[in-house]
Parts: C-alpha cells; structure tokens; sequence
C-alpha cells in the first residue's frame, strides 16, 4: 500500500516524542491517508495529547499506525490521550488506531470515533502481529472507541499477553 499523505511519518527513529498536535485532513481525498504513523523504532515512542480530524471519503485511511515499536519492560511505547474522528465513508477502509507487530505498548485515554462501511477493513482500534506471552503485552485501558456504523470497534489477531479494561 502506498500512503499519499499524512501529518507526521517517522521511520527507524528512537525515543521520539509526538505530542499535543491538532491535525486535520479537509482535502475530502479518495488517497490513502496515515494521520500519525510511526515504524522501526527501536526504543519506546511516546504519542500523545494529539487530535486528529481525517475527512478523506475513500482509501485507507489511519488515525494513528506504528509498527515494530519495540518497548521494553520499563519503557513501555505509549499511545495516550489523542482524540481521533474519521468522517463517513464507503470505499477502502478507516483504521483509528492500529498496532502492528509491536511489543510492551500502553494505550490508555484515548477517543476514536470511525464511520465506515466495509466490516472488514474498519475498525477504532487494530491490534495484530507479534503473538505469544514471551514478546512482551499491550495495555489497552480506559479508552472510548466507537464505529458509527454498528461495526466492531475492537480488533485483535495472533497477539498474546493483552490486557484489556474499560
């Protein structure tokens, strides 16, 4: 997949910080759209208190992406305290926040709210890749995620060591 556009991309980065942006996408574009996306870190990345408005209508659209962010067991990666909203839309797909093949991630008080169509390649949040106890867990806690059209809100595949709470 290539990504046209987005507000902040990072790749091979460490210790990096991305916080208190306001975002927002009016283009009304039917290209592929990464709000935030962050890949091959090699240390934890912290991304917070960012608010992310994605009005793209087509493509795949994300609020926030990282993929291998490798944390550690007392630097956790964090997702924290961003509020993103995706407007309606019927072809591609919306990701609000989606995390692949990462490990020790925290994401806590986070608001994402999606309006798509297409059941399977919409969802608020995403969480696949990397499974099994031994590669260290993803904290989900206190978030709000909401799909607008009755669709899951909550994804996760082949990941293990996840713990969850409202």
């Amino acid at each position: 997949m290539n990504v046209t556009k987005g507000f902040v991309h990072a790749e091979y980065c460490s210790n990096l910080l991305i916080e208190n942006n306001d975002c927002f996408d009016d283009s009304l574009s039917t290209q592929n759209l990464q709000g935030i996306y962050v890949s091959r870190a090699d240390s934890a990345v912290d991304i917070k208190k960012n608010n992310l408005y994605v009005k793209s209508v087509a493509g795949y659209n994300y609020g926030i992406r990282v993929n291998y962010l490798f944390g550690s067991t007392t630097r956790y990666t964090t997702i924290e305290n961003n509020m993103i909203a995706m407007k309606y839309a019927t072809a591609g797909g919306q990701y609000g926040i989606r995390i692949e093949n990462c490990i020790y991630q925290n994401v806590y008080h986070n608001s994402v709210r999606i309006d798509h169509t297409n059941p399977s390649h919409s969802v608020a949040i995403d969480i696949s890749g990397i499974g099994g106890t031994t590669y260290g867990k993803t904290n989900v806690v206190n978030n709000i995620f909401v799909n607008n059209q009755g669709q899951k809100a909550f994804e996760y595949t082949n990941y293990g060591g996840t713990y969850f709470d409202s």
